[in-house]
């Protein structure tokens, strides 16, 4: 029913670019806009788009944000877009141009379609500790909406994230990352406030349905969009059998499960043949070339990694130095590609667990 709604409002060109799981998501975003589910498409709204980062950062969040963005404006509507980095506090108001907006950190490359968009800025901010952070509350979505015409929110961020300190006073809805069979107490309590939540995983909408009961908000299972990659790089690993481990290293408390990964290989490579080791491949992009790609410049030298000491982990495992190699680079989606494509097995480092898949 919301692919079939979607698909009759968009244009002929709009419906071969937009994939099942983007309209998915567009359709989920105009039927709680709407407050039904109709073939008919609402009028025009203006829909601001909420991520821990900019179009072109570091980080699925902001791409799917993106993608989510190219399906809303294909079919008439207008897309503001609201970044919560700490790295990019600007005057509240609306930007027209990427060029304003982004004065004092990089412009997207220019294959990047942003003309698209507008840009809210939020203004001086703190988070919960008082310092600069990304999160915000609903009563600030609530206040920028009334400032800037906003007709609904999609937001994409963890649940720590957003606050509920106030009811919504225009449709709020979360894309909302969840990889557990039960919602803990805080995302309940945030769920629970908001107009519909779009859970990445089945579980999660499940979860929602039996922990919240009829009275709780409207819930869609809208996985993220996996994109074809437009080329792939030859990767050529070590050894005949590699698991590759890949993840953003730029939190200390091992949330990801860095940690479990490499202490499940450890455990693997010593139950392996002494003739057919594996090789552990660790892409843990460090927090410090995250931040050099969020500023566009290097980080000074006095800067300090905010991640894991994953090359200690290593080392302590009692791996011998030549079954494993730590990559701690930021690389292209063709780099990234041609890891993953060349590698035995994935370990998918995230939200304090790891799954296996093997290729």
């Amino acid at each position: 029913m919301f692919i079939s709604a979607a698909c009759r409002c968009a244009s002929p060109g709009a419906m071969v670019a937009m994939t099942p799981r983007t309209v998915l998501a567009v359709s989920l975003a105009l039927a709680i806009i709407t407050g039904q589910e109709t073939s008919q498409c609402a009028a025009p709204k203006r829909i601001a788009l909420v991520a821990p980062g900019l179009p072109w950062q570091f980080g699925p969040y902001q791409r799917q944000q993106y993608l989510l963005s190219l399906g809303l404006h294909r079919l008439g509507h207008a897309v503001s877009w609201l970044n919560l980095s700490p790295h990019h506090v600007v005057p509240e108001r609306r930007y027209a141009t990427v060029d304003a907006y982004c004065a004092a950190l990089g412009l997207p490359a220019p294959d990047l379609d942003v003309a698209h968009l507008d840009w809210l800025g939020r203004g001086p901010t703190q988070d919960l500790n008082g310092r600069s952070g990304t999160q915000t509350s609903l009563s600030r979505l609530n206040e920028l909406a009334a400032a800037f015409g906003v007709d609904a929110f999609v937001t994409l961020l963890d649940g720590s994230n957003l606050f509920r300190d106030a009811a919504p006073a225009v449709p709020m809805i979360a894309w909302f990352p969840s990889h557990f069979e039960d919602l803990a107490p805080p995302d309940l309590y945030l769920a629970r406030g908001l107009s519909a939540v779009a859970p990445l995983a089945p579980t999660a909408t499940a979860a929602i349905a039996r922990q919240l009961g009829p009275g709780g908000p409207v819930a869609r299972h809208v996985p993220h969009e996996v994109e074809a990659p437009k080329s792939v790089d030859v990767v050529d690993f070590p050894a005949n059998y590699t698991v590759l481990m890949c993840g953003g290293n730029y939190e200390a408390s091992d949330r990801k499960g860095w940690m479990q990964g490499i202490l499940a290989f450890a455990k693997f490579y010593a139950e392996s043949p002494d003739d057919d080791k594996p090789h552990l491949y660790v892409h843990g992009i460090s927090s410090l070339r995250i931040a050099e790609a969020e500023r566009s410049r290097a980080a000074p030298p006095t800067a300090k990694a905010n991640g894991v000491p994953l090359r200690h982990y290593l080392w302590a495992t009692g791996l011998p130095a030549a079954a494993w190699t730590l990559d701690e680079a930021l690389h292209a989606p063709p780099r990234v590609a041609g890891l993953k494509r060349a590698a035995d097995a994935c370990l998918g480092a995230g939200k304090g667990r790891f799954n296996v898949a093997s290729t």
